[in-house]
């Protein structure tokens, strides 16, 4: 990931992860937060 993606990873996360918990997705929701420890 180039620093672009993580800037809109980190702008955008918000929204996604309302997003995943309205769908209750909780698999991708697990994803995301692995994501996030990573490149943070």
């Amino acid at each position: 990931m180039g620093l672009n993606d993580l800037q809109v990873l980190h702008n955008f996360r918000p929204t996604l992860r309302g997003i995943l918990e309205d769908l209750r997705d909780d698999a991708t929701l697990k994803l995301l937060e692995e994501l996030e420890e990573t490149c943070m």
